[in-house]
């Protein structure tokens, strides 16, 4: 399943340089559809300044963070 990502959006995402202005950070707990669908609201209704999002993981049994890796690349996790 691919995403579409509006090139604006990953510009948004992405700091033109140094550090992003925003980091929104995500925790996770077996919470795969919840933590995709958080992302995806995220990139649909992105803030006006650059940004970046990180998912922590806490020991989940669930693969949200390969899921992850695939369908949000620019997607930090820890």
């Amino acid at each position: 399943m691919s995403v579409y990502l509006p090139e604006t959006h990953t510009e948004q995402a992405l700091a033109a340089e140094g550090s992003p202005l925003l980091s929104l950070v995500i925790v996770n707990s077996d919470g795969t559809a919840d933590t995709l669908n958080c992302i995806e609201s995220i990139y649909q209704h992105p803030p006006a300044v650059s940004f970046e999002i990180i998912v922590v993981d806490n020991c989940s049994r669930s693969p949200c963070l390969p899921l992850i890796e695939e369908r949000y690349p620019l997607v930090r996790h820890l």
